[in-house]
């Protein structure tokens, strides 16, 4: 139970400052600082595996994906204001077919490969995460009115 308490306590100061960081330094600097942090976890995963190194990446991974999830969601809703309901479904469709590739591409690597295939999918995640950086903001437009 302390040992939940104390990670819940952490979590909750550390989403208090990616959230902070997000409104002072803007989305799109914290969504590429969290994207980095993102590659570098998936390339730590590929050191050898004890007990406590799998316990240490995975803390880091978990924390950088944070990082990362908290301006990809805020830029998510800043799209979704803008283009409604056909951003909501085009991103879901988008996502779903992403897993759907991910897993035959996994399935495909790890029955060729072995052991291997894991090692190869954490590259490509590595650098698939990179991918998040594209994502900005939704461009402000002028709306005129007609007045005639």
């Amino acid at each position: 139970g302390i040992v939940t308490s104390a990670a819940a306590i952490v979590a909750a100061f550390f989403l208090l400052f990616i959230g902070n960081r997000n409104d002072s330094q803007g989305t799109v600097k914290v969504l590429q600082e969290g994207s980095g942090a993102t590659f570098v976890a998936h390339l730590l995963r590929l050191i050898p595996a004890t007990l406590a190194t799998v316990s240490f990446i995975n803390v880091v991974w978990l924390l950088a994906l944070r990082y990362q999830q908290n301006p990809w969601t805020s830029a998510y809703y800043s799209h979704t204001r803008v283009g409604g309901i056909k951003y909501i479904l085009s991103m879901e469709i988008a996502c779903d077919g992403a897993y759907a590739v991910t897993f035959m591409a996994l399935f495909l690597l790890v029955s060729s490969f072995g052991q291997t295939g894991f090692f190869i999918m954490f590259v490509l995640a590595a650098f698939a995460s990179l991918g998040c950086m594209l994502i900005t903001p939704p461009q402000k437009t002028l709306v005129t009115q007609d007045t005639a």
